[in-house]
């Protein structure tokens, strides 16, 4: 899917950061927008460690955030 725009959601950003390769592998080299939303959601989890928060605000950088 190079270069293509695909929006995803909370759960599909879930797959990604626990390492779901299939997922990863659809994802390569595309475009990935995210709604502000699912950002909150994955950085406001109650339980998020130091070093997940991490790896979200990593991923989410990667990412081309949608305000609503």
């Amino acid at each position: 899917m190079n270069g293509e725009n695909i929006l995803i959601d909370t759960n599909i950003a879930l797959y990604l950061l626990n390492g779901d390769i299939k997922v990863a592998e659809i994802l390569d080299g595309c475009n990935v927008y995210i709604s502000f939303i699912s950002e909150l959601e994955l950085l406001g989890y109650h339980d998020i460690t130091n070093d997940e928060q991490k790896s979200v605000k990593d991923f989410l950088s990667a990412c081309i955030i949608i305000e609503l």
